[in-house]
């Protein structure tokens, strides 16, 4: 019979063989200075790391989860989103994967996770199914040509100060699901190495109106312009937040951003010209760590998730 692997926690001594892993599963080397910002420097704090290690074949599955301050429904909680799922190519189909997760869930559990999200593909949401984990949401792709430049309101910044703390505040007010936002995680989340980003405010003063974040990135046909983050306070912020998009995505083959099913901003994108991809591709998935009960008041209100709340792009 094959020895079963043991599931326990990383330690500072796998990186070895944690380099190894990823060499195996990816065809590149393990990024350490990215590895250290997601799973040692959020201000949420460190994530929390198991691997699957197997007896003479060495570590053969990892799963973590970082943790995030998040709004459900009328209260901020703490909560944490599943990153860094993996199995060796030569250990999958196992059940290493399931037993990943089912344990990296209790534990979420007995650190008073109140649920946890992830966002997997099609390869890997069956996976995150047996685990455990609902699908919420499809996430789909709205997208557009980007229109012609004109003049607006919005300013670059490079990073964000504690008027973005206090308008996620005021914005959030009413929604049901939301990955909280302060300026301490926004400029963590900002400073992902190898990343580059466009941040654009809109400020009246003391007081922001609304933010919006861009990257651009080489597509299969052309440049591509991703909207990562946008929160508008109203219909005039949303037109010189895009205006100002439209300015740093000329050149692209089109500018686009993820939205799900019960996002409060699809209409407002829809009518300002952007339609949804023929196809989706990835999935919001929840783990309710108080039941699946917990999650029958979500539909009370709408919901934001945003490239920005996942952790590879």
């Amino acid at each position: 019979m094959e020895d079963v692997p043991v599931i326990r926690e990383l330690t500072d001594g796998d990186f070895p063989a944690l380099e190894r892993f990823h060499r195996d599963c990816y065809g590149r080397p393990l990024d350490r200075a990215l590895f250290s910002w997601l799973h040692r420097q959020a201000p949420t704090g460190p994530t929390l790391d198991l691997v699957a290690d197997a007896p003479g074949a060495g570590i053969v599955g990892t799963y973590s989860l970082l943790p995030l301050r998040v709004r459900f429904r009328d209260q901020v909680v703490t909560a944490s989103l599943a990153v860094g799922a993996a199995v060796h190519p030569a250990h999958r189909r196992r059940g290493v994967f399931t037993c990943l997760g089912r344990e990296i869930l209790s534990r979420a559990a007995a650190a008073g996770h109140t649920f946890t999200l992830g966002k997997p593909n099609a390869q890997a949401l069956p996976g995150h199914r047996r685990a455990g984990f609902r699908v919420l949401s499809d996430l789909v792709v709205l997208r557009r040509a980007p229109p012609p430049p004109r003049a607006h309101a919005c300013r670059e910044v490079g990073a964000f100060d504690e008027r973005l703390s206090e308008a996620w505040k005021r914005l959030s007010e009413g929604l049901s699901l939301a990955v909280a936002r302060d300026a301490a995680w926004m400029n963590w989340r900002l400073e992902r190495p190898g990343g580059s980003y466009h941040r654009l405010i809109l400020a009246d003063g003391q007081t922001l109106r609304g933010w919006l974040v861009l990257k651009r990135y080489d597509g299969t046909k052309g440049q591509i312009a991703h909207i990562l983050d946008l929160w508008a306070e109203d219909a005039g912020a949303l037109d010189e937040l895009l205006a100002g998009a439209a300015g740093l995505s000329q050149g692209c083959r089109e500018i686009n951003l993820w939205v799900c099913e019960r996002d409060v901003r699809r209409p407002a994108l829809a009518r300002r010209g952007f339609t949804p991809a023929d196809r989706v591709r990835d999935w919001l998935i929840g783990f309710s760590h108080q039941g699946d009960a917990a999650f029958s008041g979500l539909d009370r209100g709408g919901w934001v998730f945003s490239y920005l709340d996942n952790d590879v792009h």
